[in-house]
């Protein structure tokens, strides 16, 4: 099993769709969902969109920080770097 990747996210709540935004200046990848922020619903859609952009299972990503704020620190465990960023650039190309 590959080791855990940490990634930083800036997320979008309340957006027409859920859509991956590319990165920020700073870093963070920027990710719309189309749930609302309340009663953490955006972070459940969050999650289930994560889990198919990198074809995981949603039990291998946690939230370590941010669970109330749009910037989060998130854990993929299953995927390597590569991997990640290879699924990225193909989600990022789908999705202009």
């Amino acid at each position: 099993m590959a080791a855990e990747v940490i990634v930083l996210l800036h997320v979008v709540p309340g957006s027409k769709k859920d859509q991956l935004c590319g990165f920020m200046e700073d870093g963070r990848l920027k990710i719309k969902v189309a749930a609302r922020a309340v009663d953490g619903k955006a972070n459940e859609r969050l999650m289930d969109y994560l889990s198919e952009i990198f074809k995981i299972k949603k039990s291998n990503i946690t939230i370590r920080s941010g669970e109330f704020s749009s910037d989060k620190r998130i854990s993929i465990a299953g995927v390597d770097t590569r991997e990640l960023q290879n699924a990225l650039k193909q989600k990022l190309s789908q999705d202009p």
